[in-house]
């Protein structure tokens, strides 16, 4: 485990901090991240023939095993750790990519200013340097002065930001010139049937290149619930989907139906296309002609 004193930039955290519970903002009662909260996903990574694609399916438990404050960027530092439970690959599917065996064992994420940043692992959110991404850590795990700077003016998206509120948006930043990459958008609150039954349950969905879009479901006081990264075009979508999670030491078992994401073109209708995507409240297309007068007609 990461302590208080593991890594240099630590010194100005008060030896408090490590035995006492930080003040949460508002953060913190839309997504628990206590230590001991934990969350089971099952993962799969899809490619190759829509209708009868190569797949990886994994199990991941993630747990949250600190959560201190962190002056350096303002904010509270937690800890995540991950464990791969289980791995299974199809016999098309190639071992090199086995997404698995490259699961981070420990992540880092940053509650400020009431938004949420992933400071490394896949879902890293950067400062945008001269030439590149500026990641939040260095190799000796300080952070990274170009990164704190543009966090701090406000020049780094967030993964997530609370309260959420449907139509909001968040993670358009100066130095990314008005792009709409990685810039989230709430689609609707209980619009679908893809969350947990009686909760409050929040579609988002973000552009991350192109052709490809990320679609994520977020319960209120549970976390992420579900979520499709997909690319439209050469067929190639990751999805996750929790089973089980355990908050403030109270365990629940999820039976969710398996998310569905809207076509975006005709080209996403043709083939096999119209039984795979489906309308933004999650109802099926009857056939071809149905997905494109979809699109057509917007609903």
């Amino acid at each position: 485990m990461w302590r208080c004193g593991a890594f240099a930039i630590f010194a100005c955290v008060l030896i408090a901090s490590c035995a006492h519970p930080v003040p949460q903002d508002i953060a913190a009662s839309w997504y628990p991240l206590q230590p001991g909260d934990t969350w089971v996903y099952r993962k799969e990574s899809l490619d190759g023939n829509m209708a009868h694609p190569d797949v990886e399916r994994w199990t991941t438990q993630e747990t949250i095993v600190s959560a201190v404050a962190f002056p350096e960027l303002a904010g509270t530092l937690v800890t995540r750790r991950t464990k791969v439970l289980d791995d299974a690959l199809t016999p098309g599917f190639l071992a090199a990519n086995d997404l698995a065996k490259r699961e981070p064992p420990e992540t880092h994420l940053l509650i400020h200013r009431g938004c949420l940043y992933e400071l490394d692992g896949w879902e890293s959110t950067c400062a945008e340097g001269p030439t590149e991404c500026v990641p939040a850590f260095d190799r000796s795990r300080r952070v990274r002065p170009e990164y704190r700077d543009a966090l701090l003016r406000g020049d780094v998206p967030p993964g997530l930001c609370f309260p959420i509120v449907k139509g909001m948006t968040w993670g358009r930043v100066p130095s990314t010139g008005g792009s709409d990459l990685y810039v989230w958008d709430v689609l609707g609150l209980n619009a679908d049937p893809f969350g947990p039954p009686g909760g409050r349950t929040y579609h988002m969905a973000s552009t991350t290149g192109s052709g490809e879009a990320i679609d994520r479901w977020f319960a209120e006081g549970i976390g992420i619930v579900q979520e499709v990264d997909e690319h439209h075009g050469t067929y190639d979508e990751d999805r996750r989907q929790l089973l089980r999670a355990t908050i403030h030491g109270k365990s629940q078992s999820y039976q969710l139906a398996p998310a569905r994401t809207v076509p975006l073109s005709e080209w996403d209708c043709g083939g096999p296309g119209w039984r795979h995507f489906s309308r933004a409240d999650g109802a099926r297309f009857s056939g071809i002609a149905d997905c494109i007068g979809y699109l057509s007609n917007g609903k």
